[in-house]
């Protein structure tokens, strides 16, 4: 009789283990699964970003971190997979959140016009987080398309976990994209980059400028690429600023980042940069400077830029 209670003891403790186990395995491969799956992932990623935030201790602002708030700001979320050369079997992915980061959600207010602000309907839908969501697209591939608006960009390793706050951090921080940003293996080399700007600060406004970035996608990321437009940006007008765009000129399969003043949302490249596979970088027939550009080499490209601001030579033309 005791035999028999023990042997049904043990075949408890195990089946219980047996279960716990079962249960670590399966919570484990839920945030990448989790993610993956497009009714799932405004969700996954909130828990995600929420232990991202508890961890920085970041818990004065704890009420914002419910779901009803996360949900009514977003709309939808993008899920990329990045391949990793070097450990295909542990592809990275990309998050682009759309989100709103004011008061309200993304939809114009009800007292936006008259017709609206006496219409009960739009109240109605005003203060409905299920309508302001939408559908999240399935999982994507990176292309040659640009970004068509503003998002935040979050890095996340193969089993789903989100990168943002690893040291260094991802994309040196850039986490917010800007319209006409490539997400794409745009030299064919097997890596996917990212092709962006980000803005530069100094202590004489005069001195702003846009960095020019292309970054190879890691679990740590890598910039091969930097050229600097738009010093003194903020004295400049629109039509007066520079942008960037990529484009297959020759038809080779790889991309050239073309530069070139803006004329709207469009851009007229007149400086190309193109992938010298020999050199391992990008290189220009116009060469590393220009009264618009300036390229900046080595990993010591911000002593460069402390030192032309310094010489007071941050500022156009950037070839004197």
């Amino acid at each position: 009789m005791k035999r028999t209670i023990l042997a049904i003891t043990c075949g408890g403790l195990a089946l219980y283990v047996a279960v716990v186990v079962f249960q670590l395995v399966k919570d484990r491969a839920e945030p990448i699964e989790g993610l993956i799956d497009p009714i799932t992932r405004l969700r996954t990623y909130h828990g995600l970003w929420v232990e991202t935030e508890s961890a920085q201790k970041n818990s004065f602002y704890k009420p914002l971190h419910r779901y009803s708030n996360f949900v009514f700001k977003h709309r939808s979320i993008h899920l990329l997979r990045i391949p990793v050369p070097d450990d295909p079997d542990r592809p990275l992915y990309l998050t682009l959140r759309d989100v709103h980061f004011g008061v309200f959600a993304h939809r114009d207010p009800p007292w936006s016009s008259w017709a609206t602000s006496v219409d009960p309907s739009s109240w109605k839908s005003w203060f409905s987080r299920r309508e302001n969501h939408v559908a999240a697209p399935p999982l994507g591939e990176p292309n040659s398309e640009s970004i068509d608006g503003s998002y935040v960009i979050s890095l996340h390793s193969h089993d789903g976990k989100l990168l943002d706050e690893e040291k260094p951090r991802p994309f040196g921080g850039n986490n917010m994209t800007g319209v006409g940003e490539i997400v794409f293996d745009i030299n064919r080399d097997g890596w996917v980059e990212r092709v962006a700007t980000k803005n530069l600060g100094f202590k004489d406004p005069g001195a702003a400028a846009e960095l020019l970035t292309i970054t190879r996608i890691n679990r740590e990321t890598e910039e091969i690429f930097h050229a600097v437009i738009n010093v003194g940006r903020d004295e400049f007008p629109p039509e007066g600023q520079w942008g960037f765009v990529c484009v297959d000129g020759d038809r080779d399969g790889t991309l050239e980042v073309g530069i070139g003043p803006k004329n709207g949302s469009n851009v007229t490249p007149e400086v190309f940069f193109s992938w010298n596979s020999v050199s391992g970088e990008f290189e220009s027939p116009g060469g590393r400077v220009g009264p618009h550009f300036l390229v900046l080499t080595g990993e010591k490209h911000w002593e460069t830029l402390n030192e032309r601001y310094e010489q007071d030579r941050l500022s156009y033309p950037l070839d004197r």
